[in-house]
Parts: structure tokens; C-alpha cells; sequence
């Protein structure tokens, strides 16, 4: 699978702005290749912000954290996104709606931040996720070993990425 590298700037006005450098070259998934003809960015968050914080950054830079609806979409992100490929955790834009008629834990109530249907389900399976592991663990991080995690809010040092959607 190929993609297509744009050249595009962003920047932010939040408080957990990015850094310039650690700013990954934004990816589109190409139509002609099967995709959706979005556009990938990966964000570097140097020792970690909150979910909601994340969703905040996402959303000034003109997107959404990233929402996964399909295997071939899954893959495209995990073999597109360098803090992926380079074993770092990212933020992605599934949380645990604890107000949802739908909710129970572990695997009730999840959706996308974007209000899509939350049908796709690329949880890791060797840790059995989600599986509340810890109560309140109602967001969704992408691991890079090719599955999602529950984890709590955070702020955690171990994601220091937010992958953003446009």
C-alpha cells in the first residue's frame, strides 16, 4: 500500500501545542488505492497529555482524533504512522460513553468521536481488550503491536502521540 506524502504545516494554539520537529509528514489514503481519501498525521506529545486534551489538540488542528471503520483502514494507519511503527502508543478518537443507554462495562457504550458507528473491532485480543483493568479505563490508545487498549484518561507517559484525522 502506497501513500502519498503532503506538505502541509500545522500548528496550534492550545497549550499542549506540538513541537514543529516532532511533527510527522501528514499521509492521504489515496482513493484510488482503496481508500477513504482522508488525510493521517501523527502528533508528537512529549511526555504525554490527557484523552480529552488530545481531542481538544485534534480538533484545533482542524480534524478529530482518528476513528477506524475498517481492517483496511487499520492497517493503512499502522503501516502509515512513524510513532507507530517506532513502538510509541498514540491516542486515537474511541472513548467509553458512560451516559450511553449502551454502556456496561468492559465493551458496552464505546463510540467515536466523530458519532460514527463504532462497528470496526480492532482490539487487542492477547490482553483481551477493553477489559477494564483498572476502573475508569474508557478511552481508546492505538498500542503499536497492531491492536486498541482501554486505558484511563491519563495524562499517560507511555502515549505521547495523538493521531489526527482530517
Amino acid at each position: 500500500m502506497r501513500a502519498l506524502t503532503l506538505g502541509v504545516a500545522t500548528s496550534s494554539l492550545l497549550l499542549f501545542a506540538p513541537s514543529d520537529d516532532a511533527l510527522a509528514n501528514p499521509v492521504i489514503w489515496l482513493q484510488s488505492e482503496g481508500g477513504n481519501g482522508h488525510v493521517y498525521e501523527s502528533v508528537s506529545t512529549p511526555g504525554g497529555i490527557p484523552w480529552t486534551d488530545a481531542r481538544n489538540l485534534a480538533t484545533s488542528m482542524g480534524g478529530h482524533l482518528v476513528t477506524i471503520s475498517s481492517q483496511a483502514e487499520h492497517d493503512f494507519v499502522y503501516e502509515s504512522m512513524p510513532s507507530l511503527a517506532g513502538g510509541f502508543a498514540a491516542w486515537g478518537g474511541g472513548f467509553q460513553n458512560t451516559s450511553s443507554s449502551e454502556f456496561a462495562e468492559p465493551n458496552g457504550g464505546w463510540q467515536w468521536v466523530t458519532s460514527e458507528p463504532f462497528e470496526f473491532d480492532g482490539w487487542r485480543a492477547s490482553s483481551n481488550e477493553p477489559n477494564e483493568q483498572v476502573p475508569g479505563e474508557n478511552y481508546m490508545a492505538i498500542a503499536p503491536n497492531g491492536g486498541w487498549v482501554d486505558v484511563l484518561v491519563g495524562p499517560d507517559p507511555t502515549i505521547e502521540f495523538i493521531i489526527v484525522e482530517y
